[in-house]
């Protein structure tokens, strides 16, 4: 599939300030990962976040850290902490925390997680922060 990148109305000063990876351990991320490389590379910052319900921790992180590695770019794997909430909710708590000014994500925007995450980063009040998102379709 095609990169698609969905932007706020507010731009953040530097897009790929810090570029934040959402894995699923999936040929839709890895697309996504690949797609994405050269503004991946232009990053300050990289961090990867497992959201693969089914993988466990950073061991779902191997690939794409040593692809990335491979690739001349260093990231850190990320965690999110609290299990009581729905994944879209801490990956948008993590990204005002670690503030985020770019996710890569595979999956489509048909998915049930990318629908939520575009709501939840693109469609909100000028108050908050917003985050631009390429989604590989």
């Amino acid at each position: 599939g095609r990169p698609v990148l969905l932007l706020p109305e507010v731009l953040p000063q530097q897009l790929t300030g810090h570029v934040g990876i959402l894995w699923r351990n999936d040929s839709r991320s890895a697309q996504a990962l690949s797609a994405s490389l050269a503004m991946i590379k232009m990053a300050a910052k990289v961090s990867i976040l497992n959201v693969d319900l089914h993988e466990e921790g950073e061991k779902a992180l191997k690939l794409p850290l040593e692809f990335l590695r491979l690739h001349g770019v260093q990231a850190e794997a990320a965690e999110l902490h609290d299990s009581h909430h729905r994944l879209d909710r801490l990956v948008d708590e993590y990204s005002v925390n670690a503030e985020v000014t770019l996710w890569v994500t595979g999956g489509g925007l048909s998915s049930g997680f990318n629908d939520h995450l575009v709501s939840n980063l693109i469609r909100r009040p000028h108050a908050k922060a917003q985050r631009a998102i390429l989604i590989n379709e």
